[in-house]
């Protein structure tokens, strides 16, 4: 994928509008992955590379998660103390 100023620009500024038009959706299921993949195929690139760019942002999105659920669960642990 060429990653001119112009088109990293052109995807972060329409990527913004994707994002937030996949929170209409819940949880944005098949919107910012189908959006991504018409955003490339217009801007001229390979389409399958959007969709791997959603799929990361998916990715990372599901990282944080799961470290803020094992926060939470070792913060609810911490302050039951030993039983």
């Amino acid at each position: 994928v060429p990653l001119s100023p112009g088109f990293v620009i052109a995807v972060l500024a329409a990527g913004m509008v994707v994002r937030w038009t996949a929170t209409v959706v819940p949880f944005g299921v098949g919107v910012s992955e189908g959006g991504h993949y018409a955003l490339f195929e217009l801007l001229g690139v390979a389409p399958v590379a959007g969709l791997v760019l959603a799929l990361v942002q998916r990715g990372r999105q599901l990282v944080f998660v799961a470290l803020g659920l094992g926060l939470l669960a070792w913060a609810q642990a911490r302050e039951r103390g030993p039983r």
